[in-house]
């Protein structure tokens, strides 16, 4: 008497016999806009944060300026759309001064979740 084959063996008989393990194609990075190559015309205030994240807050965003005084951002508003009143994923940051935008442009982007969110001047 024989015993029965397994349906796995039955499997692994017919498959190729590779030692090297398959590697997955390289996932092309996601286009960034690099925050540094972006002139700050005189009087810009406002810094647009794009493609955010669901449930970023003031936090946040205050803690990636920590190095900025604390009275350097004087507005932060989450965009909504005005009719489903759903976040959009742009945040809008109003610094005190023109000084403190470029300083917070020169601090380059955020890294939320893994994803680099674009900044730009309003």
């Amino acid at each position: 008497d024989q015993a029965p084959i397994s349906t796995v063996a039955l499997i692994d008989a017919h498959l190729p016999k590779s030692t090297t393990p398959t590697k997955a194609p390289a996932i092309p990075a996601k286009p960034t806009v690099q925050a540094l190559d972006v002139d700050l015309d005189e009087g810009v205030t406002v810094l647009v944060w794009s493609g955010c994240p669901k449930g970023l807050n003031d936090k946040r965003v205050r803690q990636h300026y920590k190095s900025l005084p604390a009275s350097a951002i004087t507005n932060i508003n989450f965009a909504k759309n005005k009719f489903t009143k759903q976040l959009t994923g742009s945040v809008f940051i109003t610094f005190a001064s023109n000084r403190y935008a470029k300083q917070a442009l020169a601090i380059g982007q955020p890294t939320i979740n893994r994803e680099t969110i674009c900044v730009r001047p309003r």
